[in-house]
């Protein structure tokens, strides 16, 4: 046995011991098995807006698309379980973060835009995604979290280890904390099932059978948006503005 064969076994076992999921083991047709390791960590610029952390997902010539760092606060999708429920009717949109839209103040609140979202059907289970909407603050989708966050290919072939997440070297870039703990978030996307909503867990895997709507023990709130850029002296005003937040709340 080869010292390179010995140090594989010797990773395999400790993959399996501790559970980890950010790495994957594949068939070798030589030797039975290989180690593949992930990616470097997706690194995303980090703003300070209203006083919250963001991150910076995607700039276009006069807006940027922003995600919250971190887990606003574990909260369920929607109030009643038995009934079946899409983003567009949901109390977390309708409700949660139209009071969260509202504590913003100017001149934050108005360079958030209103937004039309396209509200697909679950990809793997068909599951419908109900009207698109207009949103000011709203979730990400499963295709956006896959586009955002790296993308393995397992949306589309899905995983063939799994009918019910996607499981791959980008869980990493996905994990969210709330209260310095690891938390799932919410997408806006449906589960395998009219009361399921699909979210991120706690390991970073996209769960896309999802969870049920009625739990609040599952997954948080992870607000996104898009903010519109001004231009000349009034970025020079904002970017001012902005250090001002950040060094108040440090």
């Amino acid at each position: 046995m080869t010292e390179e064969i010995a140090m594989d076994i010797v990773d395999l076992l400790a993959i399996v011991l501790r559970g980890d999921s950010t790495k994957s083991i594949t068939i070798n047709d030589e030797f039975g098995l290989k180690i593949e390791y992930p990616n470097k960590p997706i690194k995303k610029k980090v703003i300070m807006f209203g006083g919250i952390e963001w991150l910076v997902l995607e700039v276009q010539s006069d807006k940027r698309l922003l995600l919250m760092k971190d887990v606003h606060v574990p909260i369920k999708y929607h109030d009643d379980f038995f009934r079946d429920i899409t983003w567009n009717k949901c109390s977390l949109r309708n409700e949660f973060l139209v009071r969260f839209y509202d504590n913003f103040i100017d001149p934050d609140w108005s360079q958030i835009i209103k937004v039309n979202n396209k509200n697909e059907d679950n990809q793997w289970y068909g599951t419908s995604g109900g009207a698109n909407t207009s949103d000011y603050i709203f979730l990400l989708s499963i295709s956006e979290v896959v586009k955002y966050f790296g993308d393995s290919g397992q949306l589309s072939n899905k995983n063939h280890g799994t009918k019910l997440d996607i499981n791959d070297r980008y869980n990493f870039n996905r994990i969210a904390e709330y209260q310095m703990a690891d938390c799932g978030w919410w997408l806006r996307s449906p589960g395998r099932s009219g009361n399921y909503a699909s979210y991120v867990d706690n390991l970073g895997h996209i769960n896309i059978s999802g969870s049920s709507v009625n739990s609040d023990l599952t997954a948080g709130v992870r607000p996104a948006l898009w903010q519109k850029f001004k231009t000349n002296l009034e970025v020079t005003n904002r970017e001012a503005y902005y250090k001002a937040i950040d060094a108040r709340f440090r």
